[in-house]
């Protein structure tokens, strides 16, 4: 049976398609390229789902983000917010490095900050 055959294999398309695209896009996608019907809310409410099942992984789950948790250096988050045409896309990084050398306000835009040991971006 095929990935599109089966109900978890449509499953995993609406949520891969909602993690690349907007949920109205990503039905139209999945039309295009797998000749898959499924409604925009349908695809909200699979993504919503899975990003719950996810949350709750991360947070119960030891190995998850394990790499994270055992890297040396302060966690920080770091997230940029930008609005275009009627659409918002927000990027958030949390990463951890080492702490850097202390800086005055005025020298924070040249100061060079270690590099982070490990990071995981969202958009």
């Amino acid at each position: 049976m095929s990935v599109v055959g089966d109900w978890a294999g449509r499953v995993a398309l609406a949520s891969l398609a909602a993690a690349s695209w907007s949920y109205d896009i990503s039905s139209q996608r999945l039309a295009e390229l797998c000749g898959l019907q499924i409604s925009e809310n349908t695809i909200r409410e699979i993504a919503q789902t899975h990003g719950a099942a996810m949350n709750a992984w991360q947070n119960t789950d030891p190995q998850a983000a394990r790499e994270f948790r055992a890297a040396a250096g302060e966690a920080e988050f770091t997230s940029v917010n930008t609005t275009a045409g009627g659409r918002e896309m927000k990027v958030g990084v949390f990463a951890k490095r080492p702490a850097g050398e202390p800086a005055t306000p005025e020298e924070w835009a040249t100061r060079s900050l270690p590099c982070p040991g490990v990071s995981t971006a969202m958009a």
